[in-house]
């Protein structure tokens, strides 16, 4: 393993830009395909705040900052869309809460679908839900901790729409009598088999629970 390190940048901004998801999808286009150095860019939505994308923006001096931030909050003008700056206090963005919840998912899919998933049918029912996913990776978390808890079934629609739109949905966490399977089987399940095999031919090792093999 190599490590390579370097000093925290003092000069750090956060962006935040509203919009409906349909909206926003142009702008993260052009963020990560233009010449754009955020350090994370992320699509969020929390039940109090709804949808945004939130990036942060960190280089060598508060001038290189404002210069990135000046021309994104130019394209989101263009787009009709809110931007608002915000203090970035802590170089490390910290956990949403701390408090368990009740459910707990990760989804990744292909970046340019997330948008549709956002205004997808069986993600809007899922009410009291904060979600966080990496607008240039199209991975990342979704969890309740308010609210009625979600049935099993709603969260085996979103399963299917994630699906649809090319990815996958992994429950991390859940309520005792949901009983969903953790994943399901993906296209590489020959691939991660054959790879079990050659490493742990006895299959001795976590037996029955291979990621991306339905039990």
């Amino acid at each position: 393993v190599t490590l390579r390190v370097q000093p925290i940048r003092n000069a750090r901004r956060l962006l935040v830009l509203r919009g409906e998801s349909s909206a926003l999808e142009p702008l993260r286009q052009a963020v990560v395909g233009g010449g754009f150095t955020p350090d994370w860019l992320n699509w969020e939505l929390t039940p109090d705040q709804g949808c945004c994308l939130r990036l942060g923006v960190a280089s060598i001096s508060e001038a290189a900052v404002d210069e990135q931030l000046t021309q994104i909050e130019a394209l989101a003008r263009e787009q009709r869309l809110s931007s608002e700056r915000q203090a970035w206090e802590h170089p490390v963005p910290e956990p949403t809460s701390g408090r368990d919840p009740s459910w707990l998912l990760r989804l990744s899919l292909p970046p340019a679908r997330c948008a549709e998933l956002l205004s997808d049918e069986a993600f809007q029912r899922l009410h009291g839900w904060s979600w966080q996913l990496a607008a240039g990776a199209g991975c990342g978390d979704g969890w309740q901790h308010t609210g009625p808890v979600a049935p099993a079934y709603a969260v085996e629609r979103l399963r299917r729409s994630v699906t649809r739109l090319g990815g996958e949905l992994t429950v991390l966490v859940q309520p005792p009598a949901a009983a969903l399977p953790a994943w399901l089987d993906v296209p590489s399940r020959p691939l991660i088999e054959a790879v079990k095999r050659q490493f742990d031919p006895r299959l001795q090792l976590s037996r029955g629970r291979l990621p991306g093999v339905a039990s």
